[in-house]
């Protein structure tokens, strides 16, 4: 009886060894693409933004920018997804607080043009968390890689 039982103590301290030994992913891992169209978000959005302050550009005649900014914000968080919402939290959530920005951005351009500077520092802000979220991803590969499977 004693054997037995020290054989399966054996065995539960291997199968916890092992089971130590594999990686465990907390965080969804960097998605250059994702950082890419964020990037190219945020670009064109600052641009936009400094081309309504120099023109005063109406809502009406900008339309399309907003159906655009939604649609692309949509385009990254399903792509954000794929990692599962638990390992892609941070960035799922800062992804609704941009969207929600852009639809806030559009009822005060309703309202009247956006020749305050102020909305260039919102968008940025959201803009910002999200890019840092995927700086510290792209970070961690270089302290930590991942180990590449046998082909």
């Amino acid at each position: 009886m004693t054997t037995h039982l020290h054989r399966l103590t054996l065995i539960a301290l291997l199968l916890g060894l092992l089971s130590s030994c594999s990686s465990v992913l907390f965080v969804a891992p960097y998605d250059a693409e994702f950082d890419r169209g964020l990037a190219s978000l945020q670009e064109d959005t600052a641009v936009f933004l400094a081309r309504m302050r120099r023109t005063r550009g109406s809502h009406d005649a900008n339309a399309t920018f907003y159906d655009e900014a939604a649609a692309r914000v949509d385009a990254l968080r399903m792509r954000a997804e794929l990692y599962g919402e638990k390992l892609n939290q941070g960035t799922l959530t800062n992804l609704d607080r941009l969207q929600s920005a852009f639809k806030d951005l559009q009822e005060a351009h309703r309202d009247g043009p956006l020749t305050s500077s102020v909305w260039a520092r919102t968008m940025n802000t959201h803009f910002r968390a999200l890019l840092q979220i995927e700086l510290h991803k792209k970070h961690s590969l270089t302290i930590n890689p991942p180990e590449e499977e046998p082909s």
